[in-house]
């Protein structure tokens, strides 16, 4: 009886310490997982501080924020499931919206990423956000924001969706066309029917020709989801243009790409970054091509009310613009306009609609929607690539856009880049200064450091090397963070062994710092570790980027010199390789040269001539400030065909034989001496009797 007592007793006991240390457990995990004022989850094992400041005196809500970020080695697997943006309100954690693209991977770990995520800041303000990460166990975030549908081949649609409502949001058609919606409501093809269109093709309206005037046309259109997400959505256009109007002979001659970014605003405006590349095949004659533009009529008929229309139609005097001289300009009637509204001397400019359908049958929204360029830019070095407002008017077909002005433009190899902005806004807001604000706003976005005291190092060193080559490397520190730093030191590290570093005593917010180290490696086949490191800064506590390394193969150099340019030259003048000449010195230059700069270790001529039985060798001397060697074959008494050939042998004891070339010589004609003797007595007999029958006449 006693002993079963005691069994009952201890499995109470047992029981009674499992249930608290369970609770105990349970309990303690709950309270893990509050937020404190220090941390926002502890699921999250990292974070790193980003500090965004605003710099153009104007309050920023939900604007786009782009930042790059190196995560910890080893610490993140899938930035797309872990990444998370938050900041502390004073009394709560807040997680935002973010979205990640541009990843970058080391085996199973991701190195570093693109975070794009909405952000508030007062003027002139710092605020601080966090990005967390290193949670392996993370699932795919879900937010409020862009959801993307592709619903036909030539159609493309993004809506947003908001508290769970989605409405549409931007839509693009026959892929070079896109209309936008203001809650839901079409504010570029107004009714319901034809009317207006956005467009993103550079020569949309216009033609290209090239010099002989053949037109070109556009082939080959292609349209790609880049990226897809709650914040933003990626879509590219590419096209290019050939000399039929099908494309079918694929002799292309310019090529473009329109990425066209759709930001997630949250009062459901839609803002549209437009970001046109041009590439130039052939030289391109063109009076001017669209950037991006709206055009507010097209070809197909349309019932306003209950009369059919051939055009549909609308009127200029509800557009604004201001022009790089700073005035905003007001068309008061119908008319075209064409004015430079961003230069790189004065980047100022942008254009707004405030209109609506002239219909008063069909309940429409006022448009209000602008562009703002930010940027335009090539490799022309006489070409300005100014961009300019164009509203046009042809044959009731009404058109407003940008245009870059091509006459001088469009050279072969040539490449532009544009970027602008499509803005949509209420339309109880007037354009100025709605648009002036915002185009401020856009082209002076938040600048953000990693951290109060943040630096990051780059190295720039050649994917790789062959024996004997010399390069140099590039250990780049910048300052990133909030404050100047001193006594920053930057070191350069080859296999672990410090081979160069410097002290830097000041160095500024957002400045940067070169390390520059010769380095010829070993004639050793070998792989090197190249790395540069700045020993991180006092309060510094985002150390991930201070350090960055490359790993640089040295491969032996098989590749042999090149000759070419071979001359022989007599008495200054260059003669045929293959000619005949009195026995003379010849003089021979050849430009030489090798893959690896400074690698030539010996050039020399081999002649001969018996015929190739045997060779004489002379020794060929490099022109100062050239890649010309010359070289004198000496002269050649009696009839003889000389053979010469040029050889150059590198440092790495690779050789190239040149061709061989020939010459022939002649035997100077022998005159003996007492020729010459009787010749002179003749000549003075014959002087002494001329003078002699003078003297006797």
């Amino acid at each position: 009886m006693n002993k079963s007592l005691s069994k009952i007793l201890l499995l109470y006991l047992v029981l009674v310490i499992t249930s608290a240390l369970f609770f105990a457990i349970s309990t303690k995990t709950v309270v893990a997982q509050q937020p404190t004022e220090e941390w926002w989850n502890v699921d999250w094992d990292s974070r790193i501080g980003v500090n965004l400041t605003e710099t153009a005196g104007l309050a920023r809500v939900n604007e786009p924020t782009d930042i790059e970020i190196t995560f910890e080695p080893a610490k993140c697997r899938d930035p797309y499931k872990e990444v998370r943006v938050t900041y502390f309100d004073g009394s709560k954690w807040i997680e935002v919206p973010s979205q990640v693209y541009n990843v970058k991977m080391e085996g199973e770990y991701a190195k570093s990423c693109n975070v794009v995520f909405l952000a508030n800041c007062p003027a002139y303000g710092i605020v601080t956000y966090y990005v967390y990460y290193n949670n392996p166990d993370a699932s795919a975030p879900v937010y409020d924001g862009l959801r993307y549908y592709r619903v036909a081949k030539t159609v493309n649609v993004v809506n947003a969706t908001k508290e769970g409502v989605e409405k549409k949001y931007f839509e693009m058609i026959w892929d070079t066309a896109f209309n936008l919606f203001i809650d839901g409501q079409n504010i570029t093809l107004p009714g319901g029917g034809p009317g207006w269109e956005m467009f993103g093709s550079a020569n949309f309206g216009t033609g290209w020709e090239d010099e002989e005037g053949n037109m070109w046309y556009g082939a080959n259109k292609k349209v790609t989801v880049v990226n897809s997400g709650p914040v933003f959505v990626d879509l590219s256009l590419t096209m290019s243009y050939a000399t039929d109007w099908w494309g079918k002979l694929y002799n292309y001659k310019v090529s473009t790409q329109d990425i066209v970014r759709v930001y997630y605003q949250p009062n459901l405006h839609p803002l549209v970054r437009y970001h046109l590349k041009i590439d130039y095949k052939e030289d391109a004659v063109t009076n001017h091509f669209w950037t991006v533009g709206l055009k507010f009529a097209n070809d197909t008929s349309v019932m306003i009310g209950t009369t059919w229309y051939d055009r549909s139609y609308v009127i200029y005097k509800d557009i604004n613009w201001k022009n790089t001289a700073n005035v905003v300009q007001t068309n008061p009637v119908e008319i075209s306009t064409y004015d430079k509204i961003w230069s790189p001397e004065n980047p100022v400019g942008w254009w707004s609609y405030t209109g609506k359908h002239p219909s008063s049958t069909i309940t429409t929204p006022k448009a209000n929607i602008g562009l703002i360029p930010t940027y335009c830019g090539g490799t022309n070095p006489t070409y300005d690539y100014s961009v300019y407002f164009n509203a046009s008017i042809i044959d009731l077909d009404n058109e407003v856009g940008m245009t870059l002005d091509g006459i001088t433009g469009g050279l072969k190899d040539e490449k532009i880049e544009t970027i602008q902005y499509i803005y949509t806004y209420d339309f109880t807001q007037p354009a100025e200064p709605t648009m002036s604000n915002t185009a401020k706003k856009l082209r002076n976005p938040l600048i953000y450091t990693l951290g109060a005291h943040d630096l990051t190092v780059s190295l720039e060193a050649p994917a790789s090397l062959q024996t004997g080559e010399s390069t140099f490397l590039n250990a780049i520190v910048s300052n990133r963070g909030l404050y100047n730093e001193t006594n920053v030191e930057l070191q350069l590290l080859i296999d672990g062994a410090v081979v160069n570093s410097t002290i830097i005593s000041l160095l500024q917010v957002g400045s940067s710092y070169i390390l520059r180290y010769p380095w010829t490696p070993p004639t050793l086949e070998a792989t090197y570790n190249v790395t540069a490191y700045a020993v991180p800064v006092p309060a510094e506590t985002n150390t991930y980027n201070n350090m960055e390394t490359k790993f640089v193969p040295v491969v032996i150099d098989t590749t042999p010199p090149t000759i070419s340019g071979i001359f022989p030259i007599l008495a200054g003048q260059v003669i045929a390789p293959h000619s005949s000449l009195w026995g003379a010195e010849v003089y021979v230059n050849a430009t030489v040269v090798d893959n690896i700069l400074e690698n030539i270790d010996r050039v020399f001529i081999n002649y001969s001539i018996d015929d190739g039985a045997t060779w004489k060798t002379v020794n060929m001397t490099r022109i100062a400030g050239t890649d010309v060697y010359e070289g004198t074959i000496p002269q050649i008494k009696g009839d003889a065909t000389v053979l010469y050939k040029i050889i150059a042998i590198d440092k790495n004891r690779n050789l190239k034989e040149g061709p061989t070339y020939w010459y022939k010589t002649r035997a100077i004609p022998f005159v003996p001496m007492w020729f010459g003797l009787g010749a002179a007595i003749g000549a003075v007999i014959t002087l002494i009797a001329a003078l002699y029958t003078r003297k006797k006449s």
